[in-house]
């Protein structure tokens, strides 16, 4: 499988560091910028062809809105996300008129940011119609817990111990929760 190459922008090293982490063993290879100017010095100087950009809206003193413009000329073909914990739709307006494709509130799972990365214009349509319409098709906090467990153990080939510790938590907690999921019919 050929990697996908994703430029991820955001002013918090260990939000970068962490998917960067994340992404890499789902193929994806990673390039990282903590500010606009280090994003575009990339685009600039690699002359790097991206399948991918994720970029944060507020990254200190600047705006990742800014940024939009410059990326979607210099990667026209680029499937560009934009993340934010100040999500507003007036922001989200602005930023699909600038060249963004997808418009993700912080926090999100990598299991949403694959999605939104993931589709292609034959499938945006598509997209906009699996939204959930009632919140008995939104999965509770109880099962996106399971489904993030269930990916860092994957990550880490199974292994109990590896998974608790990058995870956080003891490994007998981790045990626990593992016995108590009762997958509803």
């Amino acid at each position: 499988m050929k990697q996908k190459s994703l430029l991820l922008i955001d002013d918090d090293q260990d939000f970068l560091e962490t998917m960067s982490y994340e992404l890499e063993p789902l193929g994806f290879k990673t390039k990282m910028a903590n500010s606009a100017s280090a994003a575009l010095e990339i685009v600039n100087k690699t002359q790097e062809t991206f399948h991918y950009i994720v970029v944060d809206l507020r990254m200190g003193n600047e705006s990742g809105l800014d940024l939009l413009e410059n990326l979607r000329s210099r990667q026209p073909h680029a499937m560009i996300t934009m993340l934010t914990a100040y999500g507003s739709i007036a922001t989200t307006v602005e930023a699909m008129k600038r060249g963004c494709d997808n418009y993700l509130q912080k926090p999100c799972s990598i299991q949403e940011l694959l999605a939104a990365l993931q589709i292609s214009d034959e499938d945006k349509s598509e997209a906009k119609e699996n939204i959930p319409a009632t919140s008995e098709e939104i999965p509770d906090l109880y099962r996106k817990e399971r489904e993030y467990i269930d990916f860092v153990l994957k990550l880490k080939k199974g292994n109990i111990s590896h998974a608790a510790k990058a995870l956080g938590i003891k490994r007998q907690s981790l045990q626990r929760k593992l016995k108590k999921f009762i997958p509803k019919n």
